[in-house]
């Protein structure tokens, strides 16, 4: 996506989650699309929670966690464009706000076959998830879709929630700009936008 193509930010907000979606293109676009072509897959993403009690809990709250991560992720990234600093980058480092979008898109991928609402409106638990089942999902998704996965994405996929004591070294910097980027815009969303967008 170039720049001058999503420079008009006047209706950003009220972008849909299935508009922001529409501006994933080329291969993981149509990977996208592949995923949610699934009826199974595209009612859990609609209808389901974004966490069990912590942040957007009610029903299609998770549909608008990721909207809301895409619109910071969208500020950010112009913020990245507008200061100079995404072309500085290493070339290692670069990406594009595709990229961004679909790492998005991915992060809490497993959540939807986790948690659902039941008739009463009560979050309930599908399915028991360990941390590494659910990383093996998110593979499973991308490798069942096609989803092309650069090796800064699969950083920010896996320090998106920040960077892990396990994986911490002191003086160096694990994770990468687009890490930071996703992270920043999906902890604004679950700890500061928890409850916008409520019905």
């Amino acid at each position: 996506m170039t720049a001058e193509r999503f420079r008009d930010t006047r209706d950003i907000h009220s972008r849909s989650f299935e508009e922001w979606l529409g501006y994933i293109e080329g291969e993981n676009g149509q990977a996208v699309r592949r995923f949610m072509e699934i009826d199974e897959n595209r009612h859990a993403v609609l209808t389901a929670p974004g966490s069990r009690d912590a942040h957007h809990a009610w029903r299609g709250g998770y549909q608008e966690h990721i909207r809301q991560t895409m619109i910071v992720a969208h500020t950010l990234y112009q913020l990245m464009l507008d200061l100079g600093r995404l072309e500085t980058l290493p070339p290692e480092e670069q990406f594009s706000f595709c990229d961004a979008l679909t790492v998005l898109f991915l992060h809490d991928i497993e959540k939807p076959f986790i948690y659902h609402m039941s008739a009463d409106g009560e979050v309930e638990r599908l399915v028991a998830m360990t941390k590494v089942a659910r990383k093996e999902f998110r593979q499973s998704v991308i490798d069942t879709y096609g989803f092309t996965i650069t090796p800064t994405m699969a950083n920010a996929l896996l320090h998106v929630e920040g960077v892990r004591d396990e994986y911490y070294i002191p003086g160096e910097r694990i994770d990468q700009p687009l890490a930071a980027l996703c992270h920043a815009a999906d902890n604004l969303s679950a700890r500061a936008l928890y409850d916008h967008g409520r019905p």
